[in-house]
């Protein structure tokens, strides 16, 4: 009896140690074969090499399909490998338009974007009887 408790503390103290020191280490496994989701040397150097801080707006924020959901969580988890490598990264998710926005400042927004170079993107989405069109803008800024 008292060899078994001895063997679960000793059991316990390891697990509690290895959580403590993988809590200081963020790391994840890149099975893919392409390797599509390890950043590669020539970025992890810029990052590094970082002195001044680098604000990234994302306008992909909203009610979106499941589809730009998973853009927009990719993009989140992108931006947060970039600043777990460089302080200097920040960032925001806004949406450009809101549904509170009134016209005229609907409309001037709109202009605002296209002058930068930033257009609108369509997508058709239908719902149960009723088809949505939705305009959202897949940028960063």
């Amino acid at each position: 009896m008292r060899q078994s408790l001895i063997n679960l503390t000793l059991v316990i103290g390891i697990a509690i140690g290895l959580n403590i020191i993988g809590s200081h280490f963020s790391s994840y496994l890149d099975l893919t074969e392409e390797k599509r989701f390890t950043l590669t040397e020539p970025t992890q150097k810029l990052l590094e090499e970082l002195d001044d801080v680098v604000y990234v707006r994302v306008l992909l924020e909203g009610e979106f399909p499941a589809g730009f959901k998973r853009l927009q969580k990719a993009t989140r988890d992108m931006l947060d490998d970039f600043r777990n490598i460089s302080g200097f990264i920040e960032y925001e998710f806004e949406n450009p338009l809101p549904k509170d926005l009134p016209v005229e400042e609907a409309n001037a927004r709109i202009k605002q974007l296209a002058s930068d170079g930033i257009r609108a993107k369509n997508l058709s989405i239908k719902d149960r009887n009723e088809q949505k069109n939705l305009r959202f803008y897949p940028y960063a800024i």
